[in-house]
């Protein structure tokens, strides 16, 4: 009997696709931490791009892509389903879409005389650039990321790709050699794009620290990585903050030993309700001297702007800004209201909290703000009851750098300090922003974060390392990571890591930064 012609069917569409997508997401996985296998990044596109030229239903063929990935940024991002069990699934099924369009719109473009392997890492990378920017950004897991890092993430990631897709297209065309009129289909400008590719990669994108010659300052800093489990962050009881600071200042007065310039905590790891000088004036012009809430307004503060004030040593803080603070005593329900609420850093110096405070610009998200669904009060209040209970997203972004000066005691030079928060080290454009804001560029990045979030899942604090290192060497800017759980670090302008705290341990991290300002 002749055989039946014609389309193939859904069934055998996705059934031809799962070798592939299983292969492609498998080898996405590997390369990033635990397992770090960092070549297997680029290689995860060969199969993708195989599949767009041999499918014949990319619709569904993309199905198997789509639930591969989901399950490759699933055992990456297990430490959400404890955040949000409900908002997990969606974003997996959102990261997987990524690759998903990557292959649907390679398998449309075979049919327009343009070879996928040409355009393959134009597109990866294309996407990865969209990935990093819509929504507020999400740009982890780059295929660049698990490289020792170089000057643009981006454009590293075409020449980590472009290469890889050159092998993958001769290797497709090795069954065709044993034709009798075979001819190398590989296109001129893809061999010219070659040579300038290597020589960028080999030379113009080698990192190139800053040299120490004997003009330059030394800025000597101690980091306090606490190490507070975020479901006891989340439900602070009273009993707690106070055990947890008083562990904080005996590991702040342990590291004054080696009297450093500057000691930093992680980000809002102050126990009290914030350090603004305005909101604590506020609070003792209300008389809550006088009331139960004295330890949390005002103790808190006071006894660590007294401690500063004993030590003698700058510290940097993370704790929450805010503004406009009012209270009624009389009103039981609401005894104080807040114009704006920030994820803040404060400098303390002298015994006095400085008014210059740094709040986080760019909000993590659907961490702290849910894009374009936060403008509805109502519709992200009914999400996140849905979603993560007990979680409220009111802070507000700030609207400009800071940047901090710290004396430096070698050479008496002034180091000037920006503050990227958490996730912000992640982002190019913010720290390029933070970094930029003076009329010399930033002497040291110090990023204060609390990666408690991520449980006892270790991958995800050293993925968090591996991206913050690309912003040290995009910026040529060394950078201090303060970490409640850890882990905390120090990372050269190179982008390599000279110095590390081990993750969910208590700790003093001591390092020394090269200081070249005035």
């Amino acid at each position: 009997m002749p055989r039946a012609t014609g389309k193939p069917t859904r069934r055998s569409a996705m059934l031809h696709a799962l070798p592939f997508a299983l292969c492609s997401a498998l080898c996405f996985t590997l390369a990033f931490p635990p397992f770090n296998l960092a070549l297997l990044a680029p290689l995860s596109l060969i199969p993708l791009v195989r599949l767009a030229q041999t499918t014949a239903r990319a619709r569904w063929a993309g199905v198997p892509v789509l639930l591969c990935f989901a399950g490759a940024f699933g055992y990456h991002h297990q430490w959400m389903f404890a955040v949000t069990a409900a908002g997990t699934p969606l974003l997996l099924a959102y990261l997987a879409l990524y690759p998903t369009a990557f292959v649907l719109i390679l398998s449309k473009l075979r049919f327009k005389r343009v070879s996928p392997w040409t355009i393959a890492p134009f597109l990866w990378v294309l996407l990865e650039i969209i990935r990093g920017h819509l929504f507020s950004g999400y740009a982890w897991y780059c295929i660049a990321h698990p490289f020792e890092p170089h000057n643009n993430q981006y454009f590293f990631g075409f020449l980590l790709a472009f290469p890889i897709c050159t092998i993958g297209q001769f290797c497709s065309l090795l069954p065709d050699f044993a034709r009798p009129r075979f001819s190398l289909r590989i296109s001129v400008s893809k061999l010219v794009l070659i040579a300038p590719v290597l020589w960028l990669y080999l030379d113009f994108f080698a990192p190139s620290p800053y040299e120490i010659d004997s003009d330059t300052g030394i800025l000597n800093v101690a980091s306090i990585q606490t190490n507070v489990p975020q479901d006891n962050k989340v439900a602070w009881t009273l009993d707690q903050r106070i055990e947890d600071f008083q562990r904080m200042l005996d590991l702040t007065r342990e590291a004054a030993q080696s009297n450093p310039d500057l000691i930093v905590w992680p980000e809002t790891m102050f126990p009290g309700y914030t350090l603004s000088p305005a909101a604590l004036q506020a609070a003792r012009d209300a008389g809550i001297a006088d009331t139960n809430y004295d330890l949390f307004f005002l103790q808190f503060a006071d006894a660590l702007t007294d401690f500063q004030r004993e030590l003698g040593i700058p510290m940097l803080v993370g704790a929450i800004g805010v503004d406009d603070l009012a209270f009624d005593l009389a009103n039981q329900n609401e005894l104080w209201t807040a114009g704006a609420i920030y994820n803040s850093a404060f400098l303390i110096a002298d015994g006095e909290i400085q008014p210059e405070r740094y709040d986080k610009i760019h909000l993590t998200p659907f961490g702290e703000v849910m894009p374009y669904i936060s403008r509805f009060d109502w519709l992200e209040s009914a999400l996140l009851t849905l979603g993560a209970g007990g979680m409220t997203f009111d802070l507000s972004a700030g609207s400009r750098p800071t940047v901090f000066e710290v004396p430096c005691r070698n050479r008496n030079r002034l180091a000037r300090i920006v503050t990227p928060i958490c996730f912000e080290a992640t982002t190019p454009a913010v720290c390029r922003n933070l970094i930029g804001s003076w009329p010399n560029d930033a002497d040291l990045m110090i990023n204060l974060t609390n990666d408690g979030w991520f449980g006892s899942f270790d991958p995800a604090r050293e993925n968090h390392i591996q991206i913050a290192r690309w912003r040290c060497t995009e910026n040529r800017t060394p950078m201090l990571r303060a970490a409640n759980t850890g882990i905390s670090c120090a990372i050269d302008a190179g982008g390599a890591v000279t110095e590390s705290l081990p993750p969910r341990t208590e700790g003093i991290l001591h390092a020394w930064f090269p200081i070249h300002g005035p």
